[in-house]
């Protein structure tokens, strides 16, 4: 493996380790935070990871030295992953009826897209391994396909600008009649069959498209709601669990949009699921709710936004979630609390925006992360602390950028411990290095970031790490 830093490098230039789909979404400047504030990674790679070019766990020194700290991340791409099953409502038209010239059934329109050989159908949602044409012949020759029923793929995301949470659908699965899934296919590549297909239900017409994208499900169940991540990686933790507050209000609303579209104006929808009350075809008053994370939901609406306190409790009475609400947008504290009842996050928000200073902690209460917004870019001083309650990364932000003196503190895994004390590094000599950094299977790095003005830089500038003396 002594082709480590190469691989490294490679993988990191390439944008390799991504492990979600590519979707469009609405974060203009996201590449300006992932191509600077990742610098310092880089560069580590460069200084520390050839060091360890014989190691054979890979996955360790990616982890440890490149995404395992989601503020070095687009922390504004954060999104919240959801697996849907919906039911394709039957037409409301039968043939031979006035209008039934207009409509495609569901069924017929899936088999005429499958049968056209038109659309690329993946055998997982990431679009890694393709279906050949015969493969998909083969399964719709040997599977009875249902359908009825769809698997949608969504991303809940922040919008940048509004802060608001979007939806979007990247995927969809076609599945057999015991509900396994058969294929995917990517949704902007079925879309135009979609928008093209007319379906007839209580007296209206519409595309299949916006049954998709207006949410308008009689029967919706969600079979998997994956924890709040950023696009481009996996975050360790639940980071970024405020937004899962605005996903539980936009599914709320989502849930009686059926309701409302089959002839609901006014007075009061319950089931198991929900109590709340509209009127006007808005939210009004005091709403209880369960939420897709098996949470009870308790808040206030004023004409369809709430306003005050939203409170989520698990099925122990625990409080798991508090947050301050002003005309529907988070404003104020936000709190999230461990099952034990220590919090977890304490952010701060305006307008749905990160402002002040935001704390992280341990499920022991110990101080994780501390960092600062200012209308929505990090600003000011920024610290992590390992799980021991030692200082492992400091620095400052200015406009969403590393800048100024950073430090790092690093402490091997215990099996890499045992690793350096039997291994000779003289080969890999590097003038950068203290020879005894890793002697107590610790290194201490601390950087000087410079900002270079160059066009070939995202948005005409870079920061270049410096080594103030050597890796220790």
């Amino acid at each position: 493996m002594r082709k480590l830093i190469g691989i490294l490098l490679l993988l990191q230039a390439s944008g390799s380790f991504s492990q979600a789909p590519i979707v469009k979404l609405h974060h203009t400047e996201s590449m300006r935070y992932y191509l600077q504030n990742s610098a310092i990674h880089a560069y580590l790679y460069s200084q520390v990871a050839r060091h360890l070019e014989l190691s054979y766990d890979f996955d360790y020194v990616k982890s440890q030295f490149y995404h395992n700290n989601y503020l070095f991340h687009e922390p504004f791409s954060w999104a919240k992953p959801v697996t849907r099953k919906l039911e394709m409502v039957a037409q409301g038209l039968k043939p031979g009826e006035p209008g039934w010239e207009g409509v495609v059934p569901f069924d017929t329109l899936l088999m005429e897209m499958i049968g056209r050989r038109e659309f690329q159908a993946f055998k997982w949602e990431d679009f890694v391994y393709r279906y050949s044409y015969e493969d998909q012949d083969s399964l719709i020759r040997v599977e009875k396909i249902d359908a009825k029923h769809l698997l949608v793929k969504e991303l809940w995301a922040r919008h940048m600008k509004t802060g608001d949470l979007e939806r979007h659908i990247s995927a969809v699965a076609i599945l057999n009649v015991e509900g396994k899934v058969l294929m995917w296919l990517p949704f902007e590549e079925i879309r135009y069959s979609l928008r093209n297909a007319n379906t007839f239900i209580d007296g209206d017409y519409f595309h299949y498209e916006d049954y998709l994208l207006n949410g308008l499900y009689p029967s919706s169940k969600i079979l998997k709601s994956g924890p709040t991540k950023c696009v481009e990686f996996f975050s360790d933790d639940n980071f970024g669990a405020e937004l899962d507050a605005l996903y539980e209000i936009e599914e709320l609303k989502m849930q009686s949009a059926w309701a409302r579209y089959k002839g609901l104006k006014k007075g009061s929808f319950k089931s198991k699921q929900m109590e709340f009350s509209e009127k006007n075809q808005l939210f009004e008053g005091s709403a209880s709710w369960r939420g897709s994370d098996g949470f009870r939901y308790e808040g206030n609406f004023v004409s369809g936004k709430l306003e005050g306190w939203l409170k989520a409790t698990d099925d122990d009475k625990n409080l798991r979630l508090q947050a301050q609400f002003k005309a529907g947008k988070l404003e104020g504290k936000t709190s999230t609390f461990f099952e034990n009842g220590l919090v977890q996050h304490d952010y701060r928000f305006v307008a749905n925006t990160p402002d002040s200073v935001q704390n992280v902690y341990y499920s022991d209460g110990q101080l994780r992360f501390t960092y600062n917004f200012k209308e929505g870019e990090m600003n000011g001083a920024y610290e992590r602390y390992t799980d021991k309650g030692k200082l492992a990364v400091k620095g400052k932000f200015e406009n969403g950028l590393i800048r100024g003196d950073w430090e790092i503190h690093h402490e091997f895994a215990r099996m890499f411990c045992l690793y350096f004390k039997e291994t000779d590094f003289q080969w890999t000599s590097n003038v950068n290095l203290d020879p005894s950094a890793f002697d107590d299977c610790t290194f201490d790095a601390y950087f000087k970031l410079e900002v270079v003005h160059n066009k070939g830089c995202p948005n005409g500038s870079c920061v270049i790490p410096r080594l103030d003396g050597m890796i220790r």
